[in-house]
Parts: structure tokens; C-alpha cells; sequence
């Protein structure tokens, strides 16, 4: 309508049309009746259920799943009203399953979510064979077994057939016995669930597919094959053997005994007092307070124990030990080694190879054996042999006793009484402390230049040399030894 103001109108009239475009809905929320193996179906049955969003109240809405197992989707109901849909399933074998949801508006718009179903038994899943168990004892045996197939029986020659080799799986789920067969080309991995209980998992060693064995809480014996294993082990007193591949292994809670073979392993145990077996191969192995024992076969190993006093025995190989504090006792045969003891009494014997030996605070006592060692004794009052060889030992605070043996070797005796024997060959005798006595660098150059006859360039790399008023007694042995020594100290040639 148009006024001109002075009484006169028109009216007129148009139509519009709007196009709305059309809005996709939303899934707000999706759970699963069974989502992990702590809340495992045990009769194979699940269901899901979920809620979604869409502000084209119009729309008429399709919910199809598909289940994972293999089946056909199915459409589940859908309640437009609530904006809800729900449904159920039935898996025929045991495994982890993801349920995939599809939300259809009927207008193009689509969106889609996913959840799991965890079920109790044996079943393929997209390549990886699971073995779910119960909280009660199970019993899991895994191996391979020639089976007759074709007409009549084996022994009947002149009948059609072959021998085929499957993997077997048997054993039993509490009270309930199992005896099952599978085709190797559909697996290409293994995972075993067992859940709590004092269960038996035993993979003959003739596998090599990868096995992944999760033994939750209990007094638990597992067994691997030849392929790259992970073993949880979970809490309990627990027993785990793995064979050779590269190998993980996590403890868990309880006084455990761990046994790998072959590979580069990784043994991670940092509750209990354990026993620990590493075999050949670069392994790695970490420990926490309580006193533990490990074992490394040979293989440039790794292992770091965050304390407690613990008997370490590593094998030939260039190994790093890492010990926390606690009195702990360490073997390291042939190979460079690299060991750091902590704080606490220490005993450690190096072996041969050319070895840099650390200690803490605590009275130690160190034989580094053969080759051309580096030993830093930290404070306390330490007994320290250096062995055969071009070494060179440091005492720290406290009264130390250092002996050098064999070889053209560097002592330093540092703060506190000390007696300093350098034993055959010559030798550098230096009482008080030295100003770069805690840099392995410069204590290698100021070696090197007493190796070469250059005491003034040695002294230079060692820094100051401080008197440190108290008592020393420097013994040089045989050779042409030096001593510096302060006021007070006794020097014998």
C-alpha cells in the first residue's frame, strides 16, 4: 500500500518463494552396552543406543549400522519424537568390534559415528585373532597343527586330500573347554585378553605371527612365540617367557620373573622385587625401588633401576646401568660400559672393556678390571681397584682407598685421608682435589698428556690442585711415578 499523503492510496500485491537449504542432523550422543573387555558381552548379544540433533523437524530419519562382524547393515529403530534410535546384535565369535552408525535426514544430509563392542570368546577380526577370556581361570594354548583334509582318512593313500597346517587354539574359559582351527592366511596378528584370574597363556613357539597377551590382575604364566610380542602382565606375582623377536614387556604390580630371548627387548617393571632375564640383543630394561635382580645376555643393553638394592648382571656388549639409590651390586663383563650406581654401598665389578664407573654417596667398593677405565667414586669412603690398564680413578670426599694396578694410571685422591697406590708402571699421584675432577673430558686429556710425559699440560687440563689439610699417604710402586701431595701427606716411591 502507498500513501501520498493527501488521501490518496494503491495497493498491489507480489509473491516470494524461499528455497530453504536443507540441514544435516547431528549425533549428540552413541554408547555401546559393551564397550571394552572390562564390560565384555559374554552371550555375544550388544546393544547400542544414541540421541542426535536436527532443526529440520520435517525430516524423516534412517539409522543403518554396520555391526563389524561382517554381517550385512541393518536399519535400527529411530524414535523422530525423542530423537533417538537404538538396537541390538548378536555376534556369533568373540573380538573387538567397531560398530559403525550412519544418520540419514532423507534430504542428503548424513553423519555418522563409531563405538566398540567387546565379546567374550575366539574370533577373527580384520586380520588380528582375538582370544577374549573371563575373570576366572583361563587357559590359552596357541600353536600350529597339520590337519587331513580331503576324502576318508590319512592313512588311506590312495584317497584324495593333503595335510594343511592351521592354527590351533584350545584350552578352556573357566569350566568351559574350547578346541578351535583357523586358516593362517586370514591372521596376521594375535591379541589375547584374559582379564583377571590366574590364567595360562602359552603361544608355541613355532609362531610367528605377532602376539599381544593382556593378563590383567592375577598370578599369571605367559608364553610367546617368535614374533614381535607386547605382554602386559598386569598385576600379580607373575611368570613371562617370550622367545626371540623384538620384544615388550610391562610387569605391572607384584613380584615378577620375566624371561626374553632373542631381539631387541623392552622389560619395563617398576613395582615388585622382580627377577628379570634379558637375552641377546640391544635390550632395554627399567626397574623401580624394590630389589630387583636382572640378568642381560649379549647386546649393548640398557638398564636403568630407580632404586632399592638390586643385583645387576649385564653381559658382554657396551651397556649403560643406571642405578638409584640403595646398596646395589653390578656386574658388567667385556664391553664398554657405561654405569652410573647412585647413592648407597656399592660393589661393582666392570670386566674387561674400557668403562666409566660413577657412584654416589656411600662407602663403594669397585673393581674395574681390564681396559682403560674412568672412575668417579662420589662421596663416601670407597675402595676402588682400577685393574689392568691406562685408568683413571677419582675418590671424592671421604677417606678413599685407590689402587691403580697395571698400567700408566692417574689418581686423584680428593677430599678426606686417602691412601693412593698406583702399582705397576707410571703413574700420577695427586693427594688433594682437583679442580676439574668431575669433568671426564679433561680428566681423559690430562692422562693423555701424562701418558706422553707432559705433566705441565696435564696439570693445566686438571685445573687447581687444592690441599685439603688432611692425612694422604701416596705410594707410587714400580715405574716412574709423580706425586703431589700436601702439607703433611706421606710420599713413597
Amino acid at each position: 500500500t502507498v500513501d501520498d499523503g493527501h488521501g490518496g492510496t494503491s495497493t498491489a500485491t507480489v509473491s516470494v518463494t524461499i528455497a530453504g537449504a536443507n540441514d544435516a542432523p547431528s549425533i549428540v550422543g552413541l554408547t555401546s552396552s559393551n564397550p571394552d573387555v572390562d564390560n565384555k558381552s559374554e552371550d555375544g548379544r550388544v546393544s547400542i543406543s544414541g540421541l542426535f540433533s536436527d532443526i529440520d523437524a520435517s525430516d524423516a530419519h534412517r539409522v543403518t549400522v554396520d555391526w563389524g562382524d561382517g554381517s550385512a547393515p541393518e536399519q535400527i529403530g529411530v524414535d523422530e519424537g525423542l530423537e533417538t534410535f537404538a538396537g541390538e546384535h548378536e555376534y556369533a565369535a568373540g573380538g573387538l568390534y567397531t560398530i559403525s552408525v550412519s544418520l540419514d535426514d532423507g534430504n542428503g544430509g548424513t553423519v555418522s559415528a563409531t563405538t566398540t563392542a567387546a565379546v567374550q570368546g575366539i574370533g577373527v577380526v580384520d586380520g588380528t585373532l582375538f582370544v577374549i577370556g573371563t575373570n576366572d581361570r583361563d587357559n590359552v594354548y596357541i600353536d600350529n597343527k597339520n590337519v587331513w583334509e580331503g576324502e576318508g582318512h590319512w592313512w588311506q593313500w590312495w584317497k584324495e586330500g593333503d595335510w594343511v597346517e592351521k592354527i590351533r587354539v584350545y584350552g578352556k574359559f573357566g569350566d568351559s573347554h574350547f578346541d578351535e582351527l583357523y586358516d593362517p592366511a586370514d591372521i596376521v596378528r594375535v591379541h589375547v585378553i584374559v582379564c583377571d584370574g590366574n590364567d595360562d597363556v602359552h603361544v608355541h613357539n613355532g609362531i610367528e605371527l605377532p602376539v599381544t597377551v593382556d593378563a590383567g590382575a592375577g598370578h599369571d604364566d605367559v608364553r610367546t612365540g617368535q614374533g614381535d610380542d607386547v605382554v602386559n602382565a598386569g598385576s600379580g606375582n607373575d611368570q613371562v617367557w617370550t622367545g626371540a623377536g623384538n620384544d615388550t614387556v610391562e610387569g605391572g604390580a607384584g613380584n615378577d620373573k620375566i624371561y626374553t630371548d632373542g631381539g631387541h627387548d623392552m622389560v619395563v617393571d617398576l613395582q615388585g622385587a622382580n627377577r628379570i632375564w634379558a637375552g641377546s640383543g640391544d635390550d632395554t630394561v627399567a626397574t623401580g625401588n624394590g630389589d630387583d635382580v636382572v640378568y642381560t645376555a649379549d647386546g649393548h643393553d640398557t638398564i636403568i633401576d630407580s632404586g632399592g638394592d638390586n643385583r645387576i648382571h649385564s653381559g658382554s656388549g657396551n651397556d649403560t646401568v643406571i642405578a638409584g639409590a640403595g646398596d646395589d651390586r653390578i656386574y658388567a663383563d667385556g664391553g664398554d660400559d657405561q654405569i652410573d650406581a647412585g647413592d648407597g654401598t656399592n660393589r661393582i665389578w666392570a670386566g674387561s672393556g674400557n668403562d666409566v664407573i660413577l657412584t654416589g654417596s656411600g662407602n663403594d667398593w669397585i673393581n674395574a678390571g681390564y681396559g682403560d677405565d674412568l672412575i668417579r667414586a662420589g662421596a663416601g669412603n670407597d675402595d676402588v681397584y682400577a685393574g689392568r690398564g691406562n685408568d683413571i680413578a677419582v675418590g671424592g670426599a671421604g677417606d678413599d682407598r685407590l689402587y691403580g694396578e697395571r698400567g700408566n694410571d692417574l689418581l686423584i685422591g680428593g677430599l678426606g685421608s686417602d691412601d693412593l697406590n698406583g702399582g705397576r708402571d707410571d703413574d700420577l699421584l695427586i693427594a688433594g682435589e682437583a679442580a676439574n675432577e668431575h669433568d671426564n673430558a679433561l680428566l681423559a686429556a690430562a692422562l693423555e698428556d701424562w701418558i706422553s710425559d707432559d705433566l705441565a699440560a696435564a696439570l693445566v687440563h686438571l685445573g687447581g690442585i687444592g690441599d685439603d689439610g688432611e692425612f694422604d699417604d701416596l705410594y707410587g710402586g714400580h715405574g716412574a711415578d709423580e706425586h703431589i701431595s700436601g702439607v703433611g701427606d706421606r710420599t713413597r716411591s
